[in-house]
């Protein structure tokens, strides 16, 4: 298993933590990245972006290529350039756990919400996509961020074996979509990890 660990810069404090985001064999720098996603500016005013209904989880809500409402999630096959114009400046930029891959990490929401993208060094390409969410966040944030990581493909089984893991219910949730494979499982007693990477990958 590898860990990376995340700066958290709040104000009047720096802490690190621990986050699940396995691509990545080094620790962080203790950075803080730049976001720009403007629905992160809501943040002056409420803890969290706004959490879209389960009508809109399915609906309107869900873009192939994230728009930035709520907490966006990229599929693998997406560009490198399309997450960062998303996100902006990242924590870090690190070699991959994976040959021939680059890992890139954002502190989207300081001990809330961590994401992390795997591109390929040649193509640019998303490989591997992955997302840590603390158990204060809401669960139907964490599955409109899952159906934006999968392209808005979310079906009910893959969202019944959420549930379930979130309930804890079962420790782990794995499985497959067309040419995607995903796992979910909680690595500390309030993070739940997310990842999903082309089959070809590991």
């Amino acid at each position: 298993m590898f860990f990376i660990i995340i700066t958290l810069i709040n104000l009047k404090f720096i802490e690190a933590i621990s986050l699940p985001l396995k691509f990545i064999s080094n620790p962080l720098a203790q950075t803080a990245p730049v976001i720009e996603v403007s629905l992160i500016k809501a943040r002056q005013n409420n803890p969290l972006p706004y959490l879209p209904t389960e009508e809109e989880i399915y609906g309107h809500f869900c873009r192939e290529v994230p728009v930035g409402t709520g907490i966006p999630g990229f599929q693998p096959g997406m560009r490198k350039n399309q997450v960062l114009q998303m996100f902006g400046t990242p924590a870090e930029i690190l070699p991959g756990y994976w040959q021939d891959t680059i890992a890139v990490s954002y502190d989207l929401i300081p001990d809330r919400v961590s994401l992390g993208f795997l591109f390929d060094k040649e193509s640019h390409i998303l490989r591997q996509t992955e997302a840590a969410f603390a158990n204060s966040v809401k669960l139907k944030t964490v599955l409109a961020t899952l159906n934006s990581m999968l392209g808005c493909q979310l079906n009910e089984e893959i969202k019944q074996g959420l549930k379930k893991v979130w309930q804890n219910k079962n420790s782990q949730y794995q499985f497959n979509l067309d040419a995607l494979e995903g796992v979910m499982h909680w690595e500390e007693r309030d993070r739940l990890y997310i990842g999903i990477w082309q089959q070809d990958l590991h």
